[in-house]
C-alpha cells in the first residue's frame, strides 16, 4: 500500500472556497455547527459566512435507531442539547436567504425564524407551540407571505393560527397537520372555514379530533 510522503500531503485548509462549500454541504448541518465547521479557520469562515449553505436548514436528528435497528418518527426523537442555539445560529448564517426550515420549534424560535427568513417557502416543524397572544400569532404569520408548504407534527393548533394562515399566506398550497390537536374552537368550525375560504388548496389533517369533521373525499 502506498503511503503518501510529506511532499504529497494536501493542505485541506487551502482548498478553494467553492470546493469547501461542496464538502461542507455533505455534512449534516448539526455537525457543521458542532464540529465540522470548526476544523480550521478557512472551514470555520466558510461555514459561517456562506449563506447558500443555510438556504435549506434541516436540524432534525437522525431518525435511525441503532439499538433497535429501525427508524423513529421525528416527534419521538429526543431534542439534542443546544437545539435552540443551533436553530438561531443556522438562521443567522442564512443571512435572510433561508427558503426551507425543518426542526423543532418553540414560541421563541418561531418568532425568531419569521423575523430572519422572509423568503421561507417550506416549514416542517415538530412541537408547534401554543401561543396565548392572538396578536403575536398574526404578526408572526404575516412575516411569511411566500409560505407554500407547512407540515406540523406533535403540537398545539389554534383557530387564530388557521385564520392567520388563510388571511396572510396566500401562496400556501399544502398544509399537513399530524397528531396536532386544537386548543380552542372545534374541528368542524376550523375545517368549515378552511374549505370555504380555500377550496382549491391541499390540506391534510390527520388528527383523531378532526376525523368526524373531514369532508368525505379527504378521509
Amino acid at each position: 500500500m502506498h503511503v503518501a510522503s510529506p511532499d504529497e500531503w494536501r493542505n485541506w485548509a487551502s482548498l478553494p472556497g467553492d470546493v469547501l462549500c461542496i464538502i461542507l454541504s455533505k455534512f449534516p448541518q448539526t455537525d457543521i455547527l458542532s464540529g465540522a465547521g470548526l476544523a480550521c479557520s478557512p472551514w470555520r469562515r466558510r461555514a459561517k459566512d456562506e449563506p447558500l449553505l443555510w438556504r435549506h436548514i434541516d436540524l432534525r436528528p437522525d431518525p435511525w435507531d441503532e439499538e433497535h435497528e429501525e427508524y423513529c418518527s421525528w416527534d419521538e426523537l429526543p431534542l439534542p442539547a443546544g437545539w435552540k442555539a443551533m436553530a438561531r445560529a443556522a438562521l443567522e448564517r442564512s443571512a435572510g436567504r433561508c427558503e426551507s426550515f425543518s426542526n423543532h420549534v418553540d414560541a421563541d424560535v418561531l418568532v425568531y425564524l419569521t423575523s430572519r427568513a422572509p423568503l421561507l417557502r417550506n416549514l416542517c416543524v415538530t412541537g408547534w407551540p401554543y401561543i396565548d397572544d392572538g396578536k403575536l400569532i398574526t404578526e408572526t404569520i404575516k412575516k411569511l407571505p411566500l409560505l407554500e408548504r407547512l407540515v406540523m407534527s406533535d403540537g398545539c393548533f389554534q383557530i387564530q393560527l388557521l385564520n392567520a394562515l388563510l388571511d396572510h399566506c396566500h401562496a400556501l398550497s399544502c398544509w399537513m397537520s399530524l397528531n396536532v390537536g386544537p386548543r380552542s374552537g372545534t374541528g368542524k368550525s376550523l375545517l368549515t372555514r378552511e374549505y370555504r375560504t380555500a377550496p382549491s388548496k391541499t390540506y391534510v389533517c390527520r388528527t383523531r379530533f378532526w376525523s368526524d369533521a373531514l369532508p368525505p373525499e379527504t378521509q
